[in-house]
């Protein structure tokens, strides 16, 4: 659901690039892109041109939801690393280590979003890392659902950018996902 508010906030932010600008300045650009680009802004949400511009929520609107098992109702307990597998913890600690190399870890989907770019996307947590480097997205074309106790194994790629305010320290993409 975030992730297509968040598609719904870039589409926004497309149509109103070059709303501000004033008669005899020129065209818009064609996309957020070239505008963060003609403003010296790597990511169109850092755009000064659209300072402001962000929608708010409508009063009575729902907060946007949260990650299950960040108010404390997801059991964690009990969940063991795979042979020659990691904890979340361990793979965020030591990813700069870990970066590019097949990694096996267990753990329960927190969120699920199917059917994004052409894959599946989850963040699974085991219970281990502080708070901010506990949760771990993974890629695969497999399908889990929030709750699910699954064993996971892909590569592990850091600092992955994919444009548009959604960066990666760490991800595992087209891992194989197995629900237990």
């Amino acid at each position: 659901m975030i992730s297509v508010r968040l598609f719904v906030v870039a589409c926004l932010i497309v149509a109103c690039i070059g709303c501000g600008k004033k008669e005899g300045e020129g065209p818009a650009p064609a996309s957020a892109s070239a505008a963060a680009r003609a403003a010296g802004v790597a990511n169109p949400l850092e755009n000064p041109q659209m300072q402001g511009a962000m929608p708010q929520l409508p009063e009575g609107h729902p907060a946007p939801e949260k990650l299950a098992g960040e108010s404390g109702e997801m059991d964690f307990s009990g969940i063991a690393p795979p042979d020659g597998g990691k904890t979340v913890g361990e793979i965020i600690a030591s990813k700069a280590s870990l970066a590019g190399q097949v990694v096996k870890l267990r753990g329960k989907v927190v969120r699920a979003n199917p059917g994004i770019m052409g894959r599946n996307w989850f963040h699974v947590r085991d219970g281990t890392g502080e708070a901010g480097s506990d949760d771990l997205t993974v890629t695969s074309s497999a399908v889990a659902k929030v709750g699910d106790k699954v064993l996971v194994e892909g590569k592990l790629l850091v600092d992955r950018d994919f444009g548009y305010g959604y960066k990666y320290a760490a991800i595992i993409e087209d891992a194989a996902v197995v629900v237990e």
